[in-house]
């Protein structure tokens, strides 16, 4: 997970040392992907693509299989460096379990605005229903980071 996140920040922030080349096309790439989120993700209820479309520019996101999530931040006053995060969820539910993790972990980081959080309320927390259809429950993060700016 260590090595996705720092993939990610690498992708949003290369660093001098890279050719390039390869600075290029990692701007390009990330560029693509907040020019034309509905091409990460699809559908219109894909946590990657709304994340993205919500994020104004400044930030990149992907569902991975598995209960993978990984995000770029793009440097910004919080984050100059830019930032990665990657985010294993073992719930075993794609749908339950990772959109309130997603969102809590950006919130905590300051990743995002309240309107960006409300604009984003569908995800977290998530509801759970019986097989009728009734609310049961919900799932939601319980967490709190301890952040390392190094």
């Amino acid at each position: 997970m260590g090595a996705m996140a720092l993939m990610y920040a690498r992708l949003v922030s290369p660093p001098a040392n890279f050719d390039e080349h390869t600075r290029a096309g990692a701007q390009r790439i990330v560029r693509a992907m907040i020019s034309f989120p509905e091409m990460i993700g699809g559908a219109k209820s894909r946590l990657d693509t709304e994340l993205i479309k919500a994020g104004n520019g400044r930030l990149i996101s992907k569902i991975g299989a598995e209960g993978v999530y990984t995000i770029g931040v793009l440097p910004c006053n919080d984050w100059p460096s830019g930032l990665g995060l990657a985010l294993k969820i073992e719930d075993g539910d794609d749908h339950r379990a990772r959109p309130p993790a997603v969102i809590e972990a950006l919130r905590q980081l300051g990743v995002l605005t309240k309107p960006e959080l409300i604009a984003l309320a569908d995800y977290a927390p998530t509801a759970i229903t019986n097989r009728r259809g009734e609310r049961v429950g919900e799932a939601r993060a319980a967490f709190a980071l301890e952040v390392n700016r190094d």
